[in-house]
């Protein structure tokens, strides 16, 4: 029984296998593929090892007893890795992790707050210069010319978009901030968010992350 109780611990350690893969390659830490492939051996291979040795140390020979032992550390493990982020949601959450570390989030707050506010104006300067006013204005997605953006930040994002969006019965204006493929930080009017494509980095500041088909 006390080698049974010893064991334990074990019951966590696929469910932080699979979580820390993904988060880990989401964080930039180890690459992607590798991230999946722990994120894998984490929700499977591990699993049954872990409940093929609660089967083994079970407290009585019994052949009943020793499968019950098993099938119980299956179903805990189970239990384990959907109660807590994996896949997904882990990766989103390492990447939030990363680009906070990247970048002054205050600056990016900054940065979204002061062209919203000559967007609402109409004073905005728009990169699709050759559009009609009536077009830039009416249209769901602002393209913000470089020169809007403070200097630090200027280099920093591919483009910038201030996006008309509409969640439930009201419209919500979105500034997006590009930084490549997959990967971009998002200011809107929701206080926090978490999802396998969003996670908060502050309250109104959002990493998003594009999941790989």
């Amino acid at each position: 029984m006390k080698r049974y109780a010893q064991c334990l611990p074990l019951l966590g350690l696929a469910p932080l296998a699979h979580f820390l893969g993904f988060y880990l390659a989401g964080r930039g830490i180890i690459d992607g593929g590798l991230g999946m492939f722990v994120g894998a051996i984490g929700l499977y291979p591990l699993i049954l090892v872990v409940a093929l040795v609660f089967g083994f140390v079970a407290p009585s020979s019994s052949n009943f007893v020793r499968y019950s032992s098993c099938i119980g550390a299956i179903v805990a493990q189970f239990v384990l890795v959907f109660t807590f982020p994996g896949g997904a949601a882990a990766e989103v959450m390492g990447v939030a992790h990363r680009l906070k570390r990247y970048f002054p989030i205050t600056q990016v707050r900054e940065c979204a707050n002061q062209p919203l506010e000559k967007y609402q104006a109409k004073t905005l300067i728009s990169a699709d210069r050759d559009k009609p006013q009536t077009e830039l204005w009416s249209e769901s997605a602002f393209a913000v010319d470089g020169s809007e953006l403070p200097a630090p930040l200027r280099e920093r994002f591919r483009w910038v978009q201030i996006r008309k969006v509409q969640r439930g019965f009201a419209d919500d204006i979105v500034v997006f901030f590009f930084i490549n493929w997959g990967q971009s930080i998002i200011c809107d009017g929701r206080s926090f968010v978490s999802d396998t494509r969003l996670y908060s980095i502050e309250k109104g500041v959002h990493a998003y992350h594009a999941q790989r088909s």
